[in-house]
């Protein structure tokens, strides 16, 4: 059982000491060694450096097979340009708050 940092900037990934025997069941360790990628955050592990394989949480269970495991760090951006809302968009936002009749004030959480 190994577990790869996959593009980490920083940290170490953990070491499970366990050796497994096939059908043993493995729990996933979490980010024990405190991986960090610059612009990303650590989400969990995955048997494909990619994403494109089987993902496991921290504290989860497999079954270990007959061949080695490899769980590599999965990383999801701190933020993405297309989450965040642009100029135009922002006045359509505020046109549909003001045409449903809640206004400056109550956006921002004040009463009169």
């Amino acid at each position: 059982m190994t577990y790869d940092g996959n593009g980490s900037t920083s940290g170490t990934p953990p070491i499970d000491p366990t050796i497994y025997a096939p059908g043993a069941t493995v729990t996933v360790l979490g980010n024990t060694g405190g991986l960090t990628e610059t612009g990303f955050v650590f989400s969990g592990w995955n048997t494909a450096a990619n994403g494109s394989g089987t993902t496991y949480a921290p504290g989860s269970t497999f079954v270990m097979p007959s061949t080695n495991v490899v769980l590599y760090a999965l990383w999801v951006p701190l933020s993405s340009p297309a989450m965040v809302p642009t100029l135009s968009e922002w006045g359509i936002i505020l046109l549909a708050l003001l045409t449903l009749g809640l206004g400056i004030e109550s956006v921002r959480g004040r009463t009169h």
